[in-house]
């Protein structure tokens, strides 16, 4: 689906529409030279911003001077509050609901978690933060006495800490899954073998295993499990061959496999109605299925980046890191970095270009937040505004 006849059009009235007055301000940050990431908290209200500054920092321990670095990334809050201070920010993650927020970062080689005002470590890595859809519950991962090198971890063991309390140690471990009453899903290896953890329920015990972002569906939960060289989904009759992408959600299911031509063949399927092939491509980088059928995949074919939702391909984007469907199913949001320029496209048009932003959807519309030099800034557009653009 071609962009450009919108376009066109739509640099006309962007402008006006985007840079309008009545703005309003959420809270300003002072002192950095390079920003990292801006994320919506709090519907609107709040935000979480990641940047460098240039100011000298030094690490000590047992007051002894173990690194220090003339760049720094920090983490603030609309109140222009300080968190913390970390030599480099991995990460930030929010709720569904924008109501719980958390960070990931190091110091030297001591790496922390930080959710809301409540900070965890050190560790020697931390792979990311969970939460739950109302961001009530959250839940990490981290390794003790493994060593980071070229992004992987040697050695050491792995905990899964659920809001603030610690289970392990495993071999491995995943972030945990919260569904949607709230109850956990663990993924952990124990004795060299991959087990799942719902419930009263435990399976395992596997070669290797990818388990979905939503797995629970009936009285079950469903999950790709390896043996030898193929892959099961537990409790069907379905096997598959070099599985490199799986999502499942309410009986729906993405599934990239590798081809004997080195080929993604990417397959969307039904528990109850069986799986049809979408297409093959030179690579799979991500995706989603929701409850509901509808579906975003971002593939690499013919040396480009291809957005494809529910059918209809979009390129001409590059480095998409998110992807948001609005709560009905009707409407997608996508921010994407091009050329130095932060970009927000919604259902396909683009709505937001230059400094960095956020979006979510909240109500019957979307919130946009964005940097205005030292200020961050938030705007609410109506589905109905959006429309008008369009046409």
């Amino acid at each position: 689906m071609s962009r450009g006849k919108f376009l066109v059009f739509a640099l006309v009235l962007l402008p006006f529409f985007l840079v309008s007055c009545g703005d309003r301000f959420v809270g300003s940050v002072q002192g950095y030279i390079e920003p990292l990431d801006l994320r919506v908290v709090g519907a609107g209200t709040n935000f979480v911003f990641a940047f460098v500054s240039n100011e000298n920092v030094k690490v000590y321990n047992f007051e002894k001077l173990v690194s220090s670095f003339d760049r720094r990334a920090e983490f603030v809050t609309s109140k222009s509050k300080k968190l913390k201070v970390f030599q480099k920010v991995t990460g930030i993650f929010v709720s569904d609901n924008l109501s719980g927020y958390g960070v990931v970062g190091y110091r030297g080689a001591q790496w922390l978690c930080v959710v809301g005002d409540n900070e965890f470590g050190l560790y020697s890595y931390v792979k990311g933060i969970s939460f739950s859809s109302d961001g009530s519950r959250f839940g990490f991962v981290y390794n003790v006495g493994g060593e980071v090198s070229n992004n992987s971890v040697l050695g050491g063991k792995y905990y899964v800490n659920i809001d603030g309390y610690d289970n392990g140690p495993y071999d491995d471990a995943m972030l945990p899954i919260f569904t949607t009453d709230n109850r956990v899903i663990l993924v952990v290896k124990e004795l060299g073998f991959w087990k799942v953890k719902y419930d009263t329920f435990e399976y395992g015990d596997y070669e290797d295993v990818i388990v979905p972002s939503n797995p629970v569906y009936e009285d079950r939960v469903i999950l790709l499990f390896k043996k030898r060289n193929r892959w099961y989904m537990n409790g069907t009759t379905n096997v598959f061959g070099n599985v490199v992408f799986f999502d499942f959600n309410n009986g729906n299911y993405l599934l990239g496999e590798l081809g004997v031509n080195n080929k993604v063949i990417v397959k969307i399927g039904n528990l109850e109605k069986g799986f049809r092939v979408l297409g093959e491509y030179e690579g799979i980088s991500k995706g989603m299925i929701t409850e509901n059928g509808n579906y975003y995949l971002v593939v690499q074919d013919g040396g480009r980046e291809i957005l494809i939702v529910n059918g209809n391909s979009f390129d001409g984007y590059q480095n998409i890191d998110r992807f948001v469907f609005s709560s009905d199913g009707k409407h997608w949001g996508i921010r994407y970095k091009k050329e130095g320029k932060f970009f927000v496209d919604f259902d396909g048009k683009e709505i937001w270009s230059g400094t960095l932003a956020d979006f979510a959807f909240y109500g019957e519309g979307i919130i946009l937040t964005y940097l205005d030099k030292n200020n961050v800034l938030a705007k609410e557009i109506s589905f109905d505004e959006i429309e008008k653009v369009k046409k």
